[in-house]
């Protein structure tokens, strides 16, 4: 396929129906990245120890090599579904604060593929995941293994791109005709030759957009970007994506999306593309997403793992739901449940409800830094006073409430015992932390033991003055250890190093500090510790598949609770005070007081 380096715009064709005219426009007149100089290609950091192309004489050739290779990865790609791991952050630039939030959150991915006209059509669904204490993803319990996302109910999740595979559609032979392509030349990409190619879509054509989902916005934009294909095989690589244009008119002054592509194996496919590995395809694996959004900017971070051949199966169920079946020897089906009716319009809920959870281990519902920024908000006394009170009065009444239902829930489960599976699965849990235990003394000596020994106690006695229903240990004895109090330390050295890794690529700081604080508190080198590292980051996994375990027994007093009269009572009792606090709040605030109180959500709760 022949494709012209400045293709011209082609007129006879109708721009998207959701472009409006000026939009066009702003995209024809927008320097992108088909229009660079060889200055400026030299300054970006992703194209250095570029090769330029002497010419553009082998771009129709690598089109259309390209095009084969992506219609053959859509026409054999089945449904299939995957873990998604979303890490997210947004810094807010005002003119008295800088605020930065990380949250990370698990779904199960779905993405289907149906025939098109022209090119496939792809859809998608997330549903939600649990994050277990070991850092790793469970389904949930109680017969639902998955909902839909509710993206209101995300938190510190402002943000939420999707459809990255069908950034390779711009290459499709069906689709080209919409972009207009570019040949950079050779560079080496993780030990791989590849041939880079820019291309620039054409807002009269009818391209793929790039959604980008904010919680108050839908949004399409066209972009520009680069690709690295394979030298030899031409399979896709990477894909980075850039707005066309910036959109003020929308608040967008940047969207880069940076995408890798790798070899990933699902289930028994007949696909005959290369014999030794017949079932494989190229996909996405991670997605770093970078956006700033009238002043805002925000981060993201899509990992994706544990791809698997999925199968639709209809059947009725409750709930209006229509679950998705994996094909024999896949993991856990998730379930696409048609979404009720959201019952609290109000955008105050989510987050007083937001915060009440994060307050149960912190104490007040709003904590002392956050008095503070309050108070620079411009409240007067006596609207500041406002909130306190309702916060202070919510924070009792709710924790009343959650009493009640943990009474409830205690008393379901004394009248239905935990099948005896459990019971075999705690013990093979602590066998397994008793045998990691043995093997790092060994490692590291009496006197190394006799240290982290006391550190771990002195850690399980702090937790127990936090929580006055356990008992701390008597004496800090040097000899003296727990399973309970080693699993707890092996979490948190694997929690540290997590956050230290998302200080780094979340937020372009040194991550340091965070990796080293337990080594620190322990008075170890970094290679008396290293043994624990090492253990611990072996654990998690072992911990991740035992939690995957749990969770997979049913418990009938699981079940039984979830469905008590009672229980439902409570929860539309608790719905009933948050709706009362917030009539109350806006009705003594005022508008300009909403207004302010509005910003400081917004900010710290992504409203």
């Amino acid at each position: 396929m022949s494709i012209s380096l400045h293709a011209a715009y082609p007129q006879e064709q109708e721009a998207l129906p959701h472009l409006t005219p000026d939009e066009v426009r702003l995209y024809r007149q927008a320097y992108n990245v088909i229009d660079w100089s060889p200055a400026e290609i030299r300054s970006r950091p992703e194209l250095k120890n570029l090769q330029p192309g002497e010419s553009q004489h082998d771009l129709p050739m690598i089109l259309q090599k390209v095009g084969e290779r992506v219609a053959v990865l859509f026409d054999k790609l089945p449904d299939t579904t995957s873990t998604e791991e979303v890490r997210f952050n947004s810094r807010f630039f005002g003119p008295q604060f800088t605020s930065g939030n990380i949250s990370r959150r698990y779904f199960r991915y779905l993405l289907l593929v149906h025939p098109g006209q022209d090119a496939p059509v792809l859809d998608e669904y997330r549903t939600t995941l649990l994050e277990s204490p070991g850092g790793g993803q469970v389904e949930p319990r109680g017969g639902t293994v998955g909902r839909p996302v509710d993206f209101d109910q995300l938190g510190h999740a402002p943000m939420l791109a999707s459809r990255f595979i069908a950034t390779v559609l711009n290459f499709h032979p069906q689709k080209q005709a919409t972009c207009r392509f570019r040949y950079f030349g050779r560079q080496m990409l993780d030990e791989r030759e590849s041939v880079v190619v820019a291309f620039a879509q054409i807002p009269e054509a009818n391209p793929e957009a790039t959604v980008l989902r904010f919680p108050d916005k839908r949004v399409e934009p066209l972009v520009q970007g680069l690709a690295w294909f394979d030298a030899a095989s031409y399979e896709i690589l990477r894909i980075q994506t850039d707005l066309l244009a910036p959109r003020p008119d929308l608040g967008l002054s940047n969207v880069t999306i940076k995408i890798d592509f790798r070899p990933t194996h699902i289930g028994p496919v007949q696909l005959v593309r290369r014999d030794e590995t017949p079932a494989t395809f190229q996909l996405p694996t991670r997605a770093v997403v970078d956006a700033t959004l009238f002043g805002q900017k925000f981060r993201n971070i899509h990992d994706y793992s544990d791809y698997q051949l999925f199968r639709v199966e209809s059947r009725i169920a409750p709930s209006n739901q229509s679950v998705l079946t994996p094909a024999p020897g896949g993991g856990p089906a998730p379930s696409i449940v048609t979404p009720q009716p959201m019952e609290h319009t109000d955008p105050w809920y989510p987050v007083l409800l937001s915060m009440y959870r994060k307050s149960q281990s912190k104490g007040e519902l709003i904590r002392n830094s956050d008095q503070e920024w309050l108070g620079s908000l411009g409240l007067t006394d006596k609207q500041l006073n406002t909130v306190r009170e309702v916060t202070r009065r919510l924070d009792a009444e709710l924790r009343e409430i959650d009493a009640k239902q943990k009474t409830i829930i205690d008393a379901e489960r004394a009248a239905h015992p935990p099948a005896p599976e459990l019971k075999a699965l705690h013990q093979q849990y602590d066998e397994l932390i008793e045998r990691e235990v043995a093997n790092l003394k060994k490692t590291l000596g009496p006197d190394l033991t006799a240290r982290l020994n006391i550190y771990i106690q002195a850690q399980e006695a702090r937790a127990a003055a936090h929580h006055p229903g356990s008992s701390p240990p008597a004496t800090l004895n040097p000899r003296m250890d727990s399973s309970h109090g080693y699993s707890s330390f092996f979490i948190s050295v694997s929690s540290n190093d997590r956050a230290a890794i998302d200080r780094e690529e979340l937020d372009d700081e040194d991550g340091t500090d965070l990796r080293n604080r337990i080594r620190n508190n322990l008075g170890f080198s970094d290679e008396q510790f290293e043994p624990i590292r090492v253990t611990a980051q072996r654990l998690e996994a072992e911990q991740k598949e035992y939690f995957v375990k749990l969770m997979a027994i049913r418990d009938p007093y699981s079940a039984a609770s979830l469905t008590s009269p009672d229980l439902k009572t409570l929860d539309q009792l608790r719905e009933a005070t948050i709706d009362t606090e917030i009539s109350y709040l806006r009705r003594t605030l005022h508008p300009d007081g909403c207004a302010r109180l509005d910003g400081y959500f917004r900010v710290h709760y992504g409203l």
